[in-house]
């Protein structure tokens, strides 16, 4: 009886332990299922040290101090959070400009997201640029914290189909959009101008050479100008043998490079190439002859009210050029430097 019981409970012992095995197993598949899952919801969420890619534009209608692209991305840095990486290209784009209002130099103030998110549009009008990069920074910060990583190597492959013609446009389903568009582009871009000047050219008559000169110019952004102009001046000189009269008609080419700039004054330095013609008249005969300057020269601008007011001084070589002799009726070439000075204003064209 002893051994059968003891049978018994060898028999007893190992159906216990195979109950614990299969629980045990059990709970185990539980427990990697519940693992997957956390995983799982890991890989999909965003975390909130993400990085996101984010690309600057902007405008202003002067190189400010305070109101440049650095000064924006720099604001824009120090208000978010999340680590910000600014790049060349990316589905993330602030678009900012400046308006520098003088001589009060109020400045106004512009910014537009466009993201993934949804796209907005805010102004507003400060006294400095400093304090504006400062509330645009506080605006676009908003803006990025709910932005997703928006890398260009994370996003799906091709384009997306464009919607059928007149098929109106869905708005993102958590952004209302408000005032959508390309922010305009002003006077950091390039731009052209039209003015006038009153000119003088001493040295290459007896008189101080009274002119005026009609001037068209292309700004490229900051950096500098390409002019051309339309000059003409007349003079009378006296000679031993009677008068003569002589007309100037000049074409000054001009590469200006800017050298310096402190709100609202500007200051370059030029390269000219006058190209012209001169018109002879002496003892009843008449003359057309060529006319060719070339040298440097220097420009300073004041920008009042989005007018510049303008003083150059040029020291062009006459490479090419004719005069009357003061003894008698006879051509003489002139081969010298000849000041050249105008003062004048330019506008901006619309």
């Amino acid at each position: 009886m002893r051994h059968e019981s003891g049978i018994a409970r060898i028999d007893g012992s190992p159906s216990a332990a195979s109950r614990g095995r299969r629980l045990g197993v059990r709970g185990a598949i539980v427990g990697a299922v519940h693992l997957a899952c956390l995983m799982a919801s890991s890989r999909g969420a965003a975390s909130p040290q993400e990085s996101l890619e984010v690309h600057v534009e902007s405008a202003s209608d002067r190189a400010a101090e305070g109101c440049t692209r650095a000064d924006v991305e720099l604001a824009v840095a120090k208000r978010t959070r999340r680590p910000v990486r600014f790049v060349e290209e990316a589905r993330t784009t602030l678009r900012v400009q400046f308006i520098v209002s003088p001589p009060s130099e109020t400045v106004e103030a512009e910014i537009s997201f466009d993201g993934v998110s949804g796209r907005e549009t805010r102004r507003l009008k400060t006294s400095s640029c400093e304090d504006a990069a400062s509330a645009l920074s506080l605006v676009a910060a908003t803006w990025l914290e709910a932005e997703p990583s928006t890398r260009i190597e994370d996003a799906p492959p091709g384009p997306a189909p464009a919607p059928p013609i007149g098929a109106p446009i869905a708005a993102a389903s958590n952004v209302t959009p408000r005032e959508t568009g390309p922010v305009a582009i002003g006077g950091d871009a390039s731009r052209f101008l039209l003015g006038g000047h009153v000119t003088s050219t001493p040295g290459v008559v007896s008189s101080w050479l009274p002119g005026a000169q009609l001037t068209t110019a292309l700004r490229v952004r900051s950096h500098g100008e390409l002019r051309a102009g339309l000059r003409g001046a007349l003079a009378e000189e006296r000679g031993a043998k009677g008068q003569a009269a002589l007309f100037w008609a000049t074409v000054p080419l001009d590469v200006c490079l800017d050298t310096g700039r402190a709100k609202p004054y500007g200051a370059s330095l030029c390269a000219r190439a006058e190209p012209g013609i001169v018109r002879i008249g002496y003892d009843g005969q008449s003359h057309v002859l060529p006319w060719f300057g070339l040298g440097p020269g220097a420009r300073l601008r004041w920008e009042l009210g989005g007018v510049g007011l303008e003083a150059e001084a040029f020291l062009p070589l006459q490479v090419l050029g004719y005069s009357i002799r003061s003894d008698g009726p006879s051509l003489e070439t002139v081969r010298t430097f000849a000041g050249s000075f105008a003062v004048g204003a330019m506008l901006p064209i619309p």
